[in-house]
């Protein structure tokens, strides 16, 4: 009797085409592409140079300023998935960051500190950046604040590209704001110019000057004379998914009309946002009561009466300092908690939920949808998948 032979489908030429340096996506990518039995061409990441006479099944890309980069990719005759939104005039499959959220990320982490004055700092002026403002801008002004912009304006300076210059125009910037101010930056490296711009200017951080970077690169944030806050932007799973999403168009399915957008997955928070803004000593009492005991279920009239006030004066305090509830802020507490032990552990979802103080299993997974858009359960296999 003669064996049956099971059909395999031929391997995968994956040409990965980056025009900028992100080391996780590469991660992610060739995680799925060693998973996957992909031939993966990664020589552009060494040479920085497009591999004319490449052929192949498909491209990963991470599109550019570049117009000869735009022009080879979209002129291949093979599906090609992009990971950014910079240029989303360029019609094609996207897996990226959510940019949108991301602002809104670093404005959150801003407010629930009780600063009052914010600062968005970026060398460039591109969609990416226009976005990361955007969701900055739209949570502080919910709040009732406002946000100045702090675009370099290279296309005013001869010398733009030089450190020296950008970093004088920063320390001017800096030193008319009234302080104490937050700065969000376009990337970590962004935010290190901050770091040595103030340290130049003579504005102590996080004393007289808030900076929080974007992306958590170790190599930026923890090398640093004051380490580096930074939002998790989950480069990663990007890559991951961006390969899953090629792999995918290329068994014959439609490419999404709309970009994959994938969510940062927190802030790793370090001594340059380390400074709690609090003024009022009943609020500082009743976060510290909220953060002892996040892995217990309470009521707000506990920590109300630990504070010595009602629990309308509770809201009260919350409201002014912080413009937000005591409930928002406990459960946004106890969703950070829940993600890291997620990650960090086995644990059921039941098991997690109890010890963010969640013991209803029903509540906790409705919690962690509106707070994430995922179930526990779906975010530790994506997460996990990517890893």
């Amino acid at each position: 009797m003669l064996a049956i032979m099971k059909r395999t489908r031929p391997q995968r030429n994956i040409l990965y085409l980056p025009f900028s340096i992100q080391p996780q996506y590469y991660t992610g990518i060739a995680q799925y592409a060693g998973q996957h039995g992909w031939h993966l061409n990664a020589d552009p990441v060494r040479s920085g140079k497009i591999p004319y006479g490449w052929e192949g099944d498909g491209i990963i890309t991470l599109l550019g300023d570049d117009p000869e980069g735009a022009r080879y990719v979209t002129q291949q005759k093979v599906p090609f998935v992009d990971l950014s939104m910079a240029r989303s005039d360029i019609p094609a499959a996207r897996v990226a960051k959510d940019n949108v959220m991301i602002g809104k990320f670093g404005a959150r982490h801003f407010l629930e500190q009780g600063w009052h004055s914010f600062v968005f700092f970026s060398r460039e002026d591109n969609h990416v950046c226009r976005l990361r403002v955007s969701g900055y801008r739209q949570e502080i002004e919910h709040n009732g604040f406002s946000c100045r912009e702090l675009i370099w304006p290279r296309t005013a300076y001869p010398e733009h590209e030089r450190w020296d210059v950008v970093c004088r125009w920063l320390i001017e910037q800096l030193g008319s704001m009234p302080k104490p101010v937050a700065v969000m930056a376009y990337s970590d490296y962004d935010a290190a110019m901050v770091v040595d711009a103030c340290a130049a200017g003579g504005f102590p951080i996080p004393h007289d000057v808030g900076v929080l970077g974007v992306d958590d690169i170790p190599e930026v944030c923890q090398c640093l004379s004051m380490p580096l806050s930074s939002i998790r932007t989950e480069g990663l799973m990007v890559g991951y998914r961006a390969a899953e999403l090629l792999d995918r168009i290329l068994d014959g399915g439609n490419a999404p009309e709309e970009p994959i957008l994938i969510a940062p997955g927190g802030i790793a928070q370090r001594q340059s946002t380390s400074r709690l803004v609090l003024r009022n000593p009943q609020l500082q009492q009743a976060i510290k009561q909220i953060e002892e005991h996040i892995s217990q279920p309470f009521a707000m009239e506990q920590i109300a009466d630990t504070v010595g006030v009602s629990r309308k004066g509770l809201y009260n305090i919350f409201a002014r300092e912080l413009h937000q509830t005591p409930v928002e802020f406990v459960i946004r507490k106890r969703m950070e908690r829940a993600r890291d032990l997620l990650l960090d552990s086995e644990d059921s979802i039941g098991d997690v939920g109890r010890q963010c103080g969640m013991p209803v299993l029903s509540t906790f997974i409705r919690q962690f949808r509106i707070a994430t858009g995922l179930t526990p359960g779906e975010w530790r296999r994506r997460y996990q998948t990517s890893k």
